[in-house]
């Protein structure tokens, strides 16, 4: 059995149960583990959620508005390469944010821990890249390397509000009340 699965599987313990034809049974895994559960009520999560989203949505805005201009700092590799690593930390994150888990009221603790993870590790990488991409574009700048100073503003001005929103997304989550519910341990 893989280390992954075995991880998963660890806080499960199973249970014979006789099927309806009473010609053998059926192995059915209960699981025994730790819940983390929200501290809040379903109205706020639901209402971190659309925040979230529709900061998510403006950050993708203000990405695509100081991607898409046909500026210098686009085109120089120290400006794009992060910014291309910040389109997939963000897609992580924003896996993490709005997967089914954020839903519940009560997680298992390996689908407490993956989103957790999603969401810190993804927003927090988009913040990093995205606001290494907004210092070399005034980089850029200050070195005198432009066609015209206000889109190569602008081009920096929306990375920076990008990494911004993102900082206030991976913050909001992280302020999320919870607690952990120990489990019924028998093994």
């Amino acid at each position: 059995m893989s280390l992954q699965r075995k991880k998963i599987l660890q806080d499960y313990v199973p249970k014979q149960i006789p099927t309806e034809n009473r010609k053998g049974c059926q192995t059915e895994y209960i699981y025994q583990g730790d819940w983390y559960v929200w501290d809040c009520t379903p109205d706020t999560l639901r209402s971190f959620r659309l925040r979230a989203l529709a900061a998510t949505l403006l950050t993708v805005c203000f990405f695509l508005f100081g991607a898409l201009q046909r500026t210098v700092c686009n085109t120089v590799s120290f400006v794009a390469i992060p910014s291309i690593f910040s389109i997939l930390a963000l897609m992580f994150g924003t896996y993490g944010l709005f997967s089914r888990f954020l839903r519940v009221s009560r997680l298992q603790e390996y689908d407490f821990r993956s989103m957790h993870f999603k969401v810190q590790a993804g927003f927090g990488a988009y913040t990093v890249f995205i606001l290494l991409a907004a210092a070399a574009c005034f980089f850029t700048i200050a070195s005198g390397n432009f066609f015209f100073i206000g889109r190569e503003l602008f081009t920096a001005c929306c990375y920076l509000i990008c990494g911004v929103l993102s900082l206030a997304i991976c913050l909001c989550f992280k302020k999320l009340p919870y607690h952990r519910e120990y489990g019924g341990h028998y093994r």
